[in-house]
This record gives structure tokens, sequence and C-alpha cells, in this order.
């Protein structure tokens, strides 16, 4: 959340975490894209969805 929000940048995320850049983008993306789903009733728990799903 700190790359979609911009207290960190994605660099300062990989370097602190060990991670790989892409890997964090594309989370940050994902993050983005879907995170209004959190809020939507469906009957169904779509935080599962959105947060724990991969491709």
């Amino acid at each position: 959340m700190d790359a979609a929000w911009g207290i960190n940048t994605v660099g300062m995320i990989v370097d602190e975490n060990e991670l790989h850049p892409v890997q964090v983008s594309q989370w940050k993306k994902e993050l983005l894209e879907s995170a209004h789903l959190v809020f939507e009733k469906d009957g169904k728990d779509a935080r599962q969805e959105v947060f724990f799903s991969r491709p």
C-alpha cells in the first residue's frame, strides 16, 4: 500500500523487503484496479477474492 499511496517508491520497497520490482509493481497495479471490490456487497467475501487470488 505504501507504493500505491506514494509513501515509498517501488524501489524503496524492493530494497527494504528483498522483493523483485516487477512483483511490487504488479501488486500495486492489482490493488489500484480492484481495491473498490472490498466495499461491494454481493453475498460473498469480495476481500478474499481481491487480496488472495493469484493467476
